[in-house]
C-alpha cells in the first residue's frame, strides 16, 4: 500500500460536490423508515389444511415406526415404484420429456410485431 500514497493524496485532493438537499432524508425514507410490507394472513381453510396434513404425517410416521407389517408394505410399494422407473421404456419416456422441457426453455421468447389494419375491409 505504500506505492499508492501519491494516488491516494491526489484522489483526496479532488474537490467534491455537495450532495443534493434532502438526499439523506430520501435514502432513510426508502430504507429505514419505509413502510413494512403486510404479512400474509393465513385463513381458517389454510390452517385446517395444514393441521390435517401435519396430523396425517405424524400418524404415517408412527405407523411406519410402530407397525412392522405396515412398514414392509410401504417399503414394498417403494421398491415396486423404483423398479417401474428403472425399466427402459419408462426411462426413455422421462428422458424425452425432460429434454423437450429443456429445449423449450432455451427458446428465445420475443414478441413478434403484428401489423393491425386500421381501415375496414
Amino acid at each position: 500500500m505504500e506505492r499508492y500514497d501519491d494516488i491516494d493524496r491526489a484522489l483526496f485532493a479532488l474537490p467534491l460536490e455537495e450532495p443534493p438537499q434532502g438526499l439523506r432524508d430520501s435514502i432513510l425514507a426508502i430504507t429505514v423508515y419505509a413502510p413494512q410490507p403486510e404479512r400474509a394472513k393465513v385463513g381458517l381453510f389454510e390452517n385446517v389444511g395444514i393441521g390435517v396434513a401435519l396430523a396425517l404425517l405424524v400418524w404415517f410416521t408412527w405407523a411406519v415406526i410402530a407397525n412392522q407389517v405396515f412398514a414392509d408394505t410401504i417399503f414394498g410399494g417403494l421398491v415396486a415404484f423404483a423398479q417401474g422407473l428403472a425399466k427402459p421404456p419408462t426411462l426413455l419416456s422421462l428422458a424425452m420429456g425432460f429434454s423437450a422441457i429443456f429445449i423449450v426453455s432455451l427458446m428465445p421468447l420475443r414478441l413478434v410485431p403484428v401489423q393491425v389494419r386500421t381501415e375496414r375491409s
